[in-house]
């Protein structure tokens, strides 16, 4: 596992009971899809850049005519209400 996702698979099995961590980590079918997502974040790089002025940084994005003050978001997916009341 990428070492990005692996702090958050920690976290989740600390919070999440077994047959619902085993539902999100297991794919559809034969998980395919989980095994390419797996593999890009595998490609990801990060270059840390060190002695940078950070007083502005901006984080945002503009996104379908609004603004986010962050580029994360969360695509539709079955299930929330296994790992939170609020789904």
């Amino acid at each position: 596992m990428h070492p990005l996702l692996a702090d958050h698979a920690v976290r989740a099995a600390a919070v999440l009971r077994p047959e619902v961590l085993a539902y999100y980590a297991t794919g559809a079918g034969e998980s395919v899809t989980a095994a390419e997502a797996e593999m890009a974040w595998a490609r990801l790089r990060l270059r840390p850049r060190v002695l940078r002025d950070v007083s502005r940084v901006d984080t945002g994005v503009e996104l379908l005519g609004s603004r986010l003050a962050a580029p994360l978001l969360v695509a539709p997916s079955a299930l929330h209400g296994l790992a939170h009341d609020a789904g």
